[in-house]
């Protein structure tokens, strides 16, 4: 690397042939030097090796002062320009290069614009109102390529962005209810895009609740007394749901005796269980004690919202009737809430 004044001198042969070779030299390497050249003028281009071994700085002399013009970074193989912004019909980038403006809403481009690693396209807020934005990018890992491929038809009012098949986008009509639904209502369409807030349709099991219990109860009364352990509290979604109320008592019985079970809807009863004289018998007058099972199901339509609870009452029709008898075995109330 070498400069020179570039002015040849009237002189001996040698010399003019060191002269020569020194301008020739300069010239081949780009004017590099640690210093401007001295016989630099308004438009000369030279190499300033005053940075780092593996970085210099080329640069522009305008008759008065240089403008560095890129850095070569030898390392990478690159030339980084610098200072004022480069322009590109319709783009313009800054000094570093790591952002491109676009200037002019002519431009066109045949080919793609790529952002490779995971990086995102960037839409900015207001400059006024801040350096918020709203930004899109590829999730960091695909199994193949993927592309969406934009509506050719234009949106309506109440239309919705769909992908199709491939990753062809549609704009599909969904017209929205113009108010809010009430509790337990669900959206529902017409088939057509009209969607509404409708009722569920009946039938559909809105909620199940249980109560289970092994232990052991006497009912030594013919009055009716609660069955410990045996009711269910819960909260009607709507007015017209149902209620399917099942239970399975198991209990033992003199051979003579039976078992009276109610359900009650708070303090109320729905109903009584049993034969005509409500009493389940378990065996006949003649015949020995016995061990068995009771079951019932019961539909209750309370037409309320407030909260209710279902329990399970009993009496005796004589001696002493044992309820899960020796805790050995299980009794249950079972209440499913059904919309009508």
């Amino acid at each position: 690397m070498a400069q020179n004044d570039l002015v040849i001198a009237n002189q001996s042969f040698p010399s003019f042939r060191s002269d020569l070779n020194s301008a020739l030299q300069a010239i081949n390497t780009s004017h590099s030097g640690t210093s401007r050249p001295s016989g630099a003028v308004a438009g000369t281009i030279w190499l300033d090796t005053t940075g780092t071994p593996t970085s210099n700085t080329l640069k522009f002399f305008d008759g008065t002062d240089d403008i560095s013009l890129a850095t070569i970074n030898y390392t990478a193989n690159t030339v980084d320009w610098l200072d004022s912004s480069v322009t590109i019909t319709g783009l313009s980038t800054t000094a570093t290069g790591t952002v491109l403006t676009l200037t002019d809403t002519a431009h066109t481009t045949s080919v793609n614009m790529i952002l490779g690693n995971n990086t995102a396209l960037r839409f900015n807020e207001l400059t006024a109102n801040g350096s918020n934005y709203i930004g899109l990018k590829a999730p960091a890992s695909l199994s193949a390529d993927l592309t969406f491929t934009l509506p050719v038809a234009p949106t309506v009012n109440n239309q919705a962005l769909i992908s199709t098949t491939a990753g062809v986008m549609a704009f599909t009509p969904y017209t929205f209810p113009t108010s809010d639904g009430t509790a337990s209502q669900v959206l529902q369409t017409n088939g057509s895009g009209v969607l509404s807030f409708g009722s569920v349709s009946g039938g559909k099991l809105l909620q199940v609740l249980q109560s289970t219990t092994s232990t052991q109860q006497s009912i030594t009364s013919g009055t009716h007394v609660d069955l410990t352990g045996l009711s269910v509290s819960i909260t009607p979604a709507t007015t017209a749901s149902k209620f399917l109320i099942m239970y399975s008592v198991q209990f033992y019985t003199p051979h003579d005796s039976g078992i009276n079970v109610r359900i009650l809807r708070n303090s109320t009863t729905v109903v009584n269980t049993g034969s005509t004289t409500e009493f389940y018998y378990a065996g006949s007058a003649s015949g020995g004690n016995i061990r068995a099972r009771t079951c019932y199901q019961y539909l209750d339509s309370p037409s309320t919202t407030s909260a209710i609870t279902y329990k399970l009452t009993a009496s005796k029709h004589s001696g002493t009737i044992t309820v899960n008898e020796g805790s050995y075995f299980q009794s249950s109330i079972t209440v499913m809430e059904i919309a009508s």
